[in-house]
């Protein structure tokens, strides 16, 4: 193997033979030749590694360099038939997509699964049905300034808002579909069947003067018009001034005021607000369709509603010019999801080119000869066949593809790229070792998998652990995702052995016959084909000289290593201050792309109705007419004085409580007690206090009592997602330990304030156990206790620093990051693991094997977090929250990551690295040159035959068949 040595000179690489004068080659740990012992030892400590740990490391290091011997050796022999396998295997796992299934459903992808949100929410859909769909609107006034829209003015705009509303209509295969076709009905106080609407327009409507349409059904927006009409400003200001904080509501009821306009000031005929809110709600009828929750009809409604009104492009409203307004709806959600990935396809390709240009121009060298363009198409199309099996066995499998995978390739890129480039460059030192030039294409290509083999090995395989260590998590978009990361890591290996090496082979054979890589027809002339230099007059091998001579002479100096080591200590400081200040922050609303609808619409919301979510209590069959259960129900929910009412999560005015309206409705509250319970609270549903109740009660068909019943109420707007955990715990805390048996506090926001509950035990698992792998796996396959030990620090050292980075970028905690913080691990591995492998095998002191190191293995290390830096460049012009979040921490890993694996690594490693591997260069030597003569003879003798091997070389007939114990 060569061997990159650092004299007074310029560092070369060396036949391991040479030893270049005035290099101490010892395991002083870097000492210079004054603090030697005159006679040459090493103060009594050999430079090798001795004892149990010793022969422990070498074994390990022996058996699988001789593993990937054979397979390049055998791969090589037979290129032509590995290359089909390869194929047909590629092919035939890929033919697994066909069974893909997207999953888009909020609740499948953010929701852990089997939580007791999701167990309450199948409750009561299957009693209730699924919540309405709502349109929604918020509207001011178009001057501006806080302007007043309590007024007739403005209440007459919201109504022709209302009117444009619920005049749309769509055709969908023929059917002609309208609001009033579709909207979700709910009784007013006189029983008549009204489209359920909230907004402050409900205070004018009078089911005693309601107007009726031509075909008999009420005319709300007419009723409410009249009502107007007959109204001065005063009046209206006092009308929306309410009782209280209530106001009343087109079904009988009272609304918080807040609910539905907002800046309320002054009393009576002083009131002035300046927003209001509309919400027309239709009837949910999704159903599951290929993963995707659909309802075809209320979709192409809203999707002809939404260009009416909220587009740029959309036609004004007549009558409401004098009002700014913005809107929102599941369709225009879906739109601003799909505009923000279509969007980002651009980028995610541009990203490709970037990265598959960097590996052309950069894989080889720039020489009539040795450039490897065919090889860096060879290593992009070995990535594509990983991409492609990983997707096919995964949907076969039944894992979903979530949003999150469309990050998988370029991650998958990333690796198989650092793959390319580590064997690429252990193949160009084969290359120019002279011990090893008059072998053949195919032994050459043996002995670099040998050595590059076990490096994609340690990486590969730690990067899997920890992609199969995230896959634990509750998270299902997370564990899916690493699920498919782990089989595409796994591939990305596999096929850079069966794939990528057999190409390596056929390019070995082009260069021999000095051959043109972009025209293979064409020969070079011999003194272009043996230049050293390239088509600049630069030596060859430009950046391996670089790493292990000028930078790493100052890097490695007595005072800048420590220097450097000290300032990393300083920087992780900070980023661990940062890390340990991470909050949870997880907005819906971060997932819209800017000026898209739904974001204006929540920036609205946010400024003018910034309110909590409404939440239910829900008691199940109880014996309703027994005066415990009553007293109960009444302790639980009486307004103002109620537990609900007094808890510190709930704003006290929004408790609506049918039983609490039921005693309010008759004399004597002891009535309601035994047999008289069921005859009044039928007579209450179908007064015209009690009928908007009839949707928050199901009875049973065969006996007509209660199988559940709901009463509800508003939490308050909470600032952090930790207020919001909190409060969903006290919620349930609160109901749970009342008398009502099976009685339970349930919100659709519950199913999502779930995942914020764990998302920092996740992180924090995730983050962790895949730390504790990296030592074991890195242990297991380096063999020493202390080069595991770095490579922790180093990689643990990283990752918290993009902790901080998360901090201070202000991204937070959420779903995205926790997916994110997976990813940082396993490619940080990646950025260290190689320097320390390389720095164990090195000879010489602990300052030349760290120089030696980063010359050997930091060039493919180097171009491969390069070219994945330029691969992610440009998401940072992603619409899309989540790939803006990942942009962030990917530059900050493969940032983050090349400086602890270039910088503080290499400064650490110089100075209480481990041994190496070999006790001397004459060791070195005896080792690989048996075990190399061993392993060739051996595989010449069982892998002779094929058509597409390459002819045997003069190898020493004196070969001692019995060296394998000295590895």
């Amino acid at each position: 193997m060569a061997t990159f040595v650092v004299g007074d000179g310029p560092p070369v690489m060396v036949d391991a033979h040479a030893t270049p004068s005035g290099v101490p080659i010892d395991g002083t740990g870097g000492a210079s030749p004054e603090e030697l012992p005159k006679n040459g030892s090493t103060g009594g400590s050999p430079s090798g590694q001795t004892g149990f740990l010793g022969r422990v490391t070498g074994a390990i290091d022996g058996s699988l360099r001789a593993l990937f011997f054979r397979i390049g050796y055998t791969v090589a022999g037979r290129p032509l038939l590995v290359l089909t396998v390869a194929l047909l295997l590629a092919v035939g796992l890929t033919a697994g997509v066909t069974r893909m299934h997207v999953e888009s459903r909020g609740t499948e992808l953010w929701v852990p699964q089997g939580t007791r949100a999701l167990t309450d929410q199948a409750v009561v859909e299957d009693a209730f049905g699924q919540p309405v769909r709502l349109v929604q609107l918020i509207a001011t006034d178009a001057a501006g300034e806080g302007a007043d829209v309590a007024t007739r003015a403005g209440l007459g705009g919201l109504v022709a808002l209302h009117r444009a509303s619920v005049e749309v209509e769509a055709t969908l295969s023929g059917e002609l579909l309208t609001h009033d076709g579709l909207c979700f009905r709910r009784p007013d106080a006189a029983n008549n069947s009204l489209c359920a609407t909230t907004s402050a327009l409900g205070a004018f409507y009078n089911p005693a003067l309601a107007l009726t349409r031509a075909d008999g059904a009420v005319d709300f927006l007419a009723t409410v018009e009249a009502e107007l009409a007959r109204s001065t400003d005063p009046e209206i200001k006092a009308r929306l001034a309410g009782d209280g904080e209530l106001i009343p509501t087109a079904t009988g009821g009272t609304e918080q005021r807040s609910v539905v306009l907002v800046g309320g000031a002054g009393a009576g005929a002083d009131f002035s607000a300046t927003a209001l809110y509309l919400s027309l709600a239709l009837r949910n009828e999704k159903v599951v369709k290929d993963g995707e929750e659909v309802d075809e009809r209320a979709e192409a409604w809203e999707e002809a509603w939404s260009r009416r009104l909220l587009f740029d492009n959309s036609p004004d409203v007549e009558g409401a010019v004098g009002l700014d307004y913005r809107g929102d709806s599941a369709w225009s959600q879906d739109d601003a999801f799909s505009e923000s990935l279509s969007g980002d396809t651009a980028l995610f390709a541009a990203g490709f080119v970037l990265l598959f240009v960097y590996v052309l121009l950069f894989l080889g060298e720039f020489h009539a000869v040795r450039s490897r363009f065919f090889a860096g198409i060879a290593t992009i199309f070995n990535v594509g066949l990983a991409v492609g099996s990983a997707y096919g066995l995964a949907s076969f499998l039944g894992s979903f593809y979530g949003p999150v995978h469309q990050i998988l390739p370029l991650l998958l890129l990333g690796v198989g790229a650092d793959d390319g480039f580590v064997v690429v460059q252990a193949l160009d030192e084969v290359r120019a070792n002279p011990k090893y030039r008059t072998r053949t294409p195919q032994e050459r290509v043996a002995l670099a998998l040998s050595n590059a083999g076990v490096a994609i090995f340690v990486t590969s395989v730690t990067n899997i652990t920890v992609f199969l260590i995230s896959s634990t998590t509750k998270l299902p978009a997370l564990r899916h995702f690493s699920w498919w990361a782990a089989l595409g890591v796994t591939f990305d290996f596999l096929y850079t052995l069966i794939f990528l090496v057999p190409c390596l082979l056929l390019d070995e054979r082009r260069i021999d016959a000095g051959r043109r890589d972009c025209l293979p027809c064409v020969r070079a002339a011999p003194g272009k084909a043996d230049k050293e230099t390239n088509v600049c007059g630069v030596r060859l091998g430009f950046l391996s000289r670089f790493l292990s001579g000028p930078f790493a002479r100052t890097l490695l100096g007595r005072y800048v290593r420590v220097g450097v080591i000290a300032a990393f200590v300083a920087f992780f400081g900070a980023m661990a201050y940062g890390a340990a200040r991470l909050e949870l922050r997880s907005e819906f609303s971060d997932f819209f792309p800017d000026g898209s609808p739904p974001a204006e619409f929540d920036a609205f919301r946010e400024e003018f109705f910034s309110t909590g979510d409404a939440f239910g209590v829900y008691t199940p069959a109880l014996a309703y007419p027994d005066a415990a259960v009553q007293a109960e129900l009444l302790r639980l929910c009486a307004p103002a004085t109620g537990a609900l009412a007094q808890s510190p999560y709930v704003e006290a005015p929004s408790v609506d409580c049918w039983y609490a309206r039921l005693v309010e409705s008759v004399a004597d509250a002891d009535t309601l007690v035994g047999d008289g319970f069921y005859p009044a609270l039928a007579a209450f549903l179908q007064s015209a206090d009690g009928a908007r109740f009839q949707a928050d009660m199901r009875f049973f068909a065969e006996n007509g009592t209660i199988s559940l019943a709901r009463f509800t109420a508003k939490q308050l707007d909470f600032a952090t997602d930790e207020e919001e955990v909190e409060s969903m715990e006290a919620l349930r805390e609160l109901v749970d330990s009342s008398s009502l048996d099976g009685a339970f506090a349930y919100s659709f926001a519950f199913t999502f304030v779930e995942q914020q509950a764990v998302l920092v035990k996740e992180a924090v698992l995730t983050v962790g156990l895949s730390l504790i792998f990296v030592l074991i796996v890195t242990l297991i396959l380096i063999g020493h206790p202390l080069a595991s030990a770095i490579t922790l620090l180093s990689v643990g050292g990283a990752v918290t620093c993009v902790l901080g980075i998360v901090y201070y970028a202000d991204v937070q905690i959420n779903s995205v990051s926790v997916i994110s913080l997976a990813i940082a691990v396993g490619l940080s591995v990646d950025y260290t693991a190689h320097i320390v492998r390389g720095f164990i095998e090195q000879v010489g002191n602990r300052h030349e094997r760290a120089a030696a190191a980063l010359g050997a293995l930091g060039p493919p290390v180097f171009h491969a977090s390069t070219s994945t830096f330029f691969a992610i460049l440009l998401l940072a012009f992603s619409q899309s929250f989540v790939f803006r979040v990942l942009f962030k921490v990917l530059v900050s890993i493969t940032t983050i990551g090349v400086g602890f694996g270039f910088l503080f690594t290499p400064a650490v490693l110089s100075l209480v690295g481990p041994a190496s591997l070999f006790a001397s260069e004459e060791e070195r030597e005896e080792v690989e040159e048996k075990l190399a003569n061993r392993l060739t003879a051996s595989a010449q003798g069982g892998a002779r035959g094929g058509s597409d091997v390459d002819a045997p070389d003069a190898w020493d007939p004196n070969v001692d068949t019995d060296v394998g114990r000295a590895a």
